[in-house]
């Protein structure tokens, strides 16, 4: 109920707007109204551009939140509607300054991370899964593999994945420290150092430490965090 109400809101704000808009060019004199419209001409895309991304940004704001299965709602919803009708998808780059953003890949892999949260993996892997097959340079959706695939101790694949999210975004920070576990992990400390090492912002050995055991709890797996700790 609160996920369709919550969806729902956008649409009255925007016929009342509409219904304000239209009266006041009713009252407004002729200068005034082609101010008005030359407004609604700037500022008509972003909104139809805010319109459009809707559920994305509601799911992003309930994930925030701590309401993982509202945000889990909003996101599926986003993804239907971009798999229906995505050819707004295609203006993207317009509304963010140029940058790449995959929408849809990074709503696949939002789903992953609440999947993961709450311990359903193979979940959690397919939508990461989508996410790197819509979008091959999506790192976070790399990393989130990486992390499912060393929770299930595939160790070799793990590091593969990782290495792949470094590979898409060179400096990815959360691969390069996730890599490091995985040399960790085989007992490799020297690797894990030398990984370490060539951050941006260097880690020592029990830096990392720390944090993996963050992340180790962030996936809903105490059991390996205290080995760090």
């Amino acid at each position: 109920m609160h996920a369709r109400s919550s969806a729902a809101r956008p649409a009255v704000t925007a016929l009342v707007v509409g219904l304000g808009i239209v009266l006041a060019l009713f009252a407004l004199g002729f200068g005034a109204r082609l101010l008005v419209f030359l407004g609604l001409l700037v500022l008509g895309p972003g909104f139809w551009w805010r319109w459009k991304t809707r559920e994305f940004r509601q799911g992003v704001r309930e994930m925030r939140r701590g309401h993982g299965d509202i945000a889990a709602s909003h996101f599926r919803r986003f993804i239907e509607m971009a798999e229906i009708n995505g050819s707004f998808l295609r203006y993207q780059p317009f509304f963010n300054l140029g940058r790449p953003y995959d929408y849809v890949a990074a709503a696949h892999n939002n789903l992953g991370v609440l999947a993961l949260h709450s311990g359903d993996r193979e979940t959690a892997c397919a939508d990461f899964t989508a996410a790197t097959a819509r979008s091959p340079v999506f790192a976070p959706a790399h990393y989130g593999h990486a992390a499912v695939l060393l929770l299930d101790g595939d160790l070799e694949r793990a590091e593969r994945a990782a290495r792949a999210g470094l590979d898409a975004e060179p400096g990815h920070r959360p691969c390069a420290v996730l890599l490091a576990l995985c040399h960790a992990e085989r007992g490799d400390r020297s690797a894990a150092e030398a990984v370490l090492r060539e951050l941006r912002k260097p880690l020592s050995f029990d830096q990392g430490r720390s944090h993996w055991a963050k992340m180790y709890q962030f996936w809903g797996a105490p059991d390996r965090a205290t080995k760090w700790e």
